[in-house]
């Protein structure tokens, strides 16, 4: 689920409608093949966050509470084996696995459950952060640029790196921040595990 992080890239407006479009008739085909399952904290990605960002702002999206996250985990190790299932989630929705005792899912359709955390970073505090290929939630709220938001609404369409095809990541987010400011956020990725992505938009809006 990891990703280069950089500015649109493609051809415009109308690679982003048949990105929609394709990833429509995917999830409407793979959906009568495969084991259809709701979202739950044991069967949902042992991960506390997952981030995106541009040449400007980082957003972290927090899928469980970030006031849960272990004080000394590096969020760049990603996944928490097998503490984070014990946790409960910030979102809901249903995932499709090839098979009943999968780990990751084929796809999945994930709505928020009315306050998402999504905490945003300059790219300047996020590549000087990197830097050492450690963060902790304690160096994430330590960074002068951090501002921190909440979605009230959140939407997300994902083909992870299991789907055969091709991966594809749609978020729709928006909401308050921390003062009372507007946020909204909106990524569109596709790409093939471990090749640069076909198509990556990553907006970030301050109000």
């Amino acid at each position: 689920m990891k990703i280069k992080f950089s500015k649109r890239t493609g051809k415009g407006l109308s690679l982003a409608l048949m990105v929609t479009v394709i990833m429509v008739i995917i999830l409407a085909s793979l959906s009568f093949a495969n084991v259809r399952e709701t979202i739950t904290p044991d069967n949902f990605a042992p991960i506390y966050a997952d981030w995106y960002g541009n040449d400007d702002w980082v957003a972290f999206i927090f899928y469980r509470d970030p006031a849960v996250v272990p004080v000394g985990f590096n969020l760049f190790d990603f996944y928490d084996i097998p503490d984070a299932f014990a946790i409960s989630l910030t979102v809901e929705g249903f995932a499709i696995f090839k098979k009943p005792d999968d780990l990751s899912p084929l796809q999945a359709k994930i709505q928020g459950l009315g306050a998402v955390p999504i905490w945003f970073i300059s790219r300047a505090d996020y590549n000087t952060a990197k830097g050492d290929g450690v963060l902790t939630i304690t160096e994430l709220q330590s960074l002068s640029s951090l501002k921190k938001g909440s979605a009230t609404f959140y939407a997300e369409t994902l083909l992870s790196e299991e789907h055969p095809a091709i991966r594809m990541k749609n978020v729709e987010a928006s909401g308050e921040m921390e003062d009372g400011s507007k946020f909204s956020l909106k990524i569109i990725w596709v790409g093939k595990p471990s090749n640069p992505p076909i198509f990556n938009l990553v907006n970030i809006t301050f109000e």
